[in-house]
Order: structure tokens, then C-alpha cells, then sequence
């Protein structure tokens, strides 16, 4: 059971997370990442903040969640930390492990006082997919079987962005 693993393996109290449906083993679509952020961010609103950085070439917004003790407030000398997940959007276990780290740092942060530490200490920035186009091709693609984009430069479902680039090799 996918459950008793994520148990085992992270100190998050997944009956905390009953509500938001969390499974760090889910591949998610653009939209259920969009609902789940929203969620995770208005239940832990004190320590996150979710925004965009604008909109992907298929109008997909960019989601970044803060993570800090004052989400939305910069503090002179404060260190900032950025994490860039899935540039391809079929290497989907980056999604997942950057969604996991967020859900981590603001479930433990009243439990764990390394993890209050290291966000007193930071500001988190977390982008968890840099290329949503490629990866909601990804994820419909496995699920559906259905056919290869023919523009896509480099081969591979969804590692492209919506107009065939590879954005580690050309960003737009």
C-alpha cells in the first residue's frame, strides 16, 4: 500500500492530509497540482504562499509555492532558496518529490525543529513543474496510449514544452 510506504519512509502524519488527498507516489495533471497547492497552501497559510511566474506556452500557469516563517515578506539577508522541477514533462517522480518536499517542510514545521530551523532560517521557493505543458502531454499520453506529438524535437512523451522545445537545451 502506497499509504503504509509514504508512512515509513517521511515523518509526515498523512492523517493530517486526509482532507487533501495527499499520495506522494501521484503523478498529478496540471489541474489536480493546481487544487492541491491551493489547498496545502490556504491549510498551512502562516508558513506558505502560492504564486505564479507567469504562464507557460500553453497558458498554464507557473506555480511556485514560499515556504518561510513570513510568506510574501522579503527580509534583508534572509537566504533564498529556489527548487526548478520537471524542465521535461515526462520525468514526473521530480513532481512528485518536489510537491513531497513542500508537503514535508509545512507539516513538520510545528512537529520537527530542524525543519523549523532550516524555514526560520530560509525563504523556499519551490517550482515543482517548470514545464506543465510537457508534462499534462506526459501524463495523458500514459494514461491514454494516445500518439507522439509529431513537433516534438527530442523524442519522448511531454519532455518538450507546448511548442516542441527541449527548455534544458533552449529556453524560450
Amino acid at each position: 500500500d502506497e499509504n503504509a510506504i509514504a508512512a515509513k519512509t517521511s515523518k509526515v502524519d498523512l492523517s493530517k492530509l486526509s482532507d487533501l488527498e495527499f499520495n506522494p507516489f501521484k503523478h498529478r495533471t496540471h489541474s489536480e497540482l493546481t487544487d492541491y497547492l491551493r489547498k496545502l497552501t490556504d491549510k498551512y497559510s502562516s508558513i506558505s504562499k502560492l504564486y505564479s511566474i507567469g504562464k507557460s506556452m500553453g497558458n498554464r500557469d507557473l506555480w511556485v509555492v514560499e515556504v518561510s516563517s513570513k510568506p510574501g515578506e522579503h527580509q534583508l539577508f534572509k537566504p533564498e532558496v529556489k527548487l526548478v522541477s520537471t524542465m521535461h514533462g515526462n520525468e514526473a517522480s521530480s513532481q512528485t518529490t518536489a510537491v513531497s518536499f513542500i508537503t514535508d517542510l509545512v507539516t513538520n514545521y510545528e512537529v520537527d525543529p530542524e525543519v523549523k530551523r532550516f524555514v526560520d532560517g530560509h525563504r523556499i521557493h519551490v517550482l515543482s513543474t517548470m514545464n506543465p505543458d510537457g508534462h499534462e502531454v506526459a501524463t495523458k499520453e500514459v494514461i491514454n496510449n494516445g500518439p507522439h506529438r509529431e513537433n516534438a524535437q527530442t523524442g519522448g512523451y511531454g519532455r518538450d514544452n507546448n511548442d516542441g522545445v527541449d527548455l534544458n537545451r533552449n529556453f524560450p
